[in-house]
């Protein structure tokens, strides 16, 4: 079976991987807000949450680039016109996000080639990666919106 949209073809199969990825970031960036919810993360689990910090920046590369090659931005751009500055602007953010996440990412790796992790540098990990979590989350909310206004004018909801 193959979905067809105005801009691209996907095979199936390859549109059920991207559903994988996403539902594997999605199930990542919870995990990572259990922990910076958590009082304290517990000794034996610093080093995990170092490690998914890390795994995070590598999903959010594949996240971003399936956004970006199958037609996110496309439809709403050629269904809504008007909508491009607004679609160029989130597109660019990608590369501000993967930025920050890389930034995050790289404290971890510092703290984790340390003698002793201390539960002080989890928590200043934790609190960078929740800068960066509500980062990431007004950006997909504006995603979101985009595409639902632009499948709304579509539709002839948009009046």
């Amino acid at each position: 079976m193959t979905i067809i949209t105005s801009t691209k073809t996907v095979n199936a199969a390859f549109f059920r991987e991207i559903k994988e990825v996403h539902q594997a970031l999605w199930a990542q960036l919870d995990r990572l807000r259990g922990y910076a919810a958590a009082p304290i993360v517990p000794d034996e689990q610093m080093p995990s949450v170092i490690r998914e910090v890390c795994d995070l920046q590598d999903m959010l590369a594949m996240h971003f680039a399936l956004e970006e090659a199958f037609g996110y931005f496309d439809d709403p751009v050629s269904v809504a016109p008007h909508l491009s500055e607004r679609a160029n602007r989130l597109l660019s953010e990608h590369g501000e996000l993967y930025l920050e996440i890389m930034n995050v990412a790289d404290l971890g790796l510092r703290i984790s080639s340390g003698q002793n992790i201390s539960h002080e540098q989890i928590r200043k990990l934790m609190r960078r990666f929740v800068e960066f979590d509500e980062h990431f989350m007004r950006h997909e909310h504006a995603e979101n919106e985009l595409i639902m206004e632009a499948f709304g004018e579509d539709l002839g909801t948009g009046d």
